[in-house]
């Protein structure tokens, strides 16, 4: 075999590999931007790149008019509970670690392109912190530029890998633990084995979090964010959010999200106390903000919470119950408040 019919083999054998990748990438489509099998419920996609991505484009066909954003903790919130206060489609829209610009990037984006109504917005103390300050991408799907999402879903070695993890999965008939057709992330693996090992394995591995929880740079390893103006950004950013909805006649309701008591204790311990207090203080002059960010009977209770970081999926039915001023029997009277100026 002379040297040019050579290159001429390893250029077909390698277009034939690449073409079974990208065919088989695409068929598995394990990050769901291509919509073959939306309709699919086998299809889980347990290896996604992140579930920013995944869930964008679900979104998209649910064609939602109502929305919850928001970080993993608003992830955890079944939208069962919030249907009953609305009358168009629910869909959760809260991304694991997600900062405020991410999420007015959300926001955005729906309201630009479908028909919102309702928004709900939980806010978390960690994602104003100015560690997550990103910088303005052009050419990304929030400018209905997909190519980029196109590409990692076709040629990345890293993308095939996940084909591979996610073809076992459909052939194992596994769970998935986003049911990305309504946003909310079940926790099922961790509530079966609450279920299994009962209240007192709760405790026990939620208190075993601490006196080191958080220790990385997104919540407790950040000097910076220990400087209460280092969080103006992200405000200036919540006031965009504010200003884009009330322009698009988009009803916008905001709450705190509920941390386990032990928490607050460590923001305090690590010297972030001034911040989060400057945080709860600009909050106020909205005088729209309920706030559930506090030590109350749900946030003492370590049976609300499924790990140290997340409040179970029920929490949420009583978030949305005070929000809309439904005094159900289980409602906690010391659970929600109104933030208000004190020049009201």
């Amino acid at each position: 075999m002379n040297s040019k019919t050579w290159i001429f083999y390893v250029i077909g054998i390698s277009l034939l590999i690449t073409g079974a990748i990208i065919s088989f990438n695409y068929f598995i489509n394990p990050y769901g931007v291509f919509k073959h099998d939306r309709d699919d419920k086998k299809f889980v996609k347990n290896h996604t790149i992140n579930s920013e991505i995944t869930k964008f484009y679900y979104a998209i066909d649910a064609d939602p008019e109502v929305l919850m954003i928001g970080t993993s903790r608003v992830e955890h919130i079944n939208p069962k509970y919030l249907e009953k206060y609305t009358s168009g489609k629910v869909y959760n829209l809260a991304v694991k670690g997600s900062s405020i610009y991410r999420q007015y990037n959300l926001m955005n984006y729906f309201i630009e392109h479908f028909d919102i109504k309702e928004i709900y917005l939980g806010l978390d103390f960690f994602s104003f912190s100015p560690v997550y300050v990103e910088k303005s991408i052009k050419n990304t799907r929030y400018d209905n530029y997909f190519i980029n999402d196109y590409l990692d879903s076709l040629l990345s070695v890293r993308t095939f890998r996940k084909s591979i993890k996610t073809y076992k999965d459909v052939k194992n008939k596994a769970k998935s633990q986003l049911d990305l057709f309504t946003g909310w992330d079940s926790e099922y693996k961790k509530e079966k084995l609450l279920k299994s090992n009962g209240l007192k394995w709760l405790k026990k591995n939620i208190d075993s979090s601490f006196p080191n929880f958080g220790v990385d740079k997104n919540f407790f390893d950040y000097n910076e964010f220990k400087n209460p103006k280092s969080i103006d950004k992200a405000f200036d950013t919540l006031e965009l959010m504010m200003s884009i909805c009330e322009k698009n006649n988009v009803k916008l309701k905001i709450f705190t999200t509920p941390l386990y008591y032990k928490v607050y204790e460590v923001i305090n311990l690590r010297g972030y106390g001034d911040t989060y207090k400057y945080w709860k203080n600009r909050l106020k002059k909205y005088n729209q903000i309920y706030d559930f960010n506090y030590k109350n009977s749900v946030t003492s209770d370590y049976a609300s919470y499924i790990d140290a970081s997340h409040f179970r999926s029920f929490v949420g039915e009583l978030i949305f119950a005070k929000m809309n001023n439904d005094k159900i029997d289980k409602l906690p009277n010391d659970f929600g408040r109104l933030l208000l100026s004190e020049e009201q």
